[in-house]
């Protein structure tokens, strides 16, 4: 046995089997309960929907991946109209880690916090307004019986100076308010 194939059986044993090699697939602790799929393609993933079974976003993800993945996202893009695209993780199963080790690859590691990237924003000429104003306009909730944004407005200490409202009457407040000079 020479020092290659030393290395790849050690590579392999590091592994475990069971677990996905992905940020935030860990092995399940709890199993998704029964209604999860219709409470997701009605809700989606919102605040709503880990306060009603009571759970953290890691945990939602899992359920979303054990309930179909990408079957359950799409059918929830068929209910909420919006347009779905197939994400895929670009860090290894523990099958293509193995299949990779094996033809003499390195296998990259995982960083332990995964930067998540800003998507675009519902309101950006609004978000550019408050800046203008000195202001940071921030995305509080989404009222359902409205389905309308509610945005509130901090300083740049920090401190709210504006409690959550519509995004009509955030604009108008701004609007006179007088610019920051720079």
């Amino acid at each position: 046995m020479d020092c290659d194939d030393l290395k790849k059986q050690t590579a392999i044993k590091a592994l475990k089997p069971g677990i996905h090699y992905r940020p935030g697939t860990r092995r399940p602790y709890r199993k998704a309960p029964a209604d999860f799929a219709e409470r997701y393609k009605q809700w989606g993933y919102t605040r709503d929907l880990s306060e009603y079974f009571g759970c953290n976003d890691y945990t939602i993800r899992r359920w979303i991946d054990e309930c179909g993945g990408d079957e359950l996202r799409a059918a929830r893009s068929a209910v909420s109209g919006l347009i779905y695209q197939k994400r895929r993780s670009r860090y290894p199963t523990y099958t293509e880690a193995v299949a990779a080790i094996m033809r003499g690859e390195e296998v990259p590691a995982i960083p332990r916090r995964v930067p998540h990237h800003r998507s675009n924003r519902r309101n950006d000429d609004l978000y550019r307004l408050a800046i203008d104003r000195g202001y940071r306009l921030r995305f509080s909730q989404v009222r359902r019986e409205a389905d309308e944004c509610y945005y509130s407005l901090t300083n740049q200490l920090g401190l709210r100076v504006r409690d959550p409202a519509p995004a009509p009457e955030v604009r108008a407040w701004l609007e006179r308010e007088p610019v920051v000079q720079r």
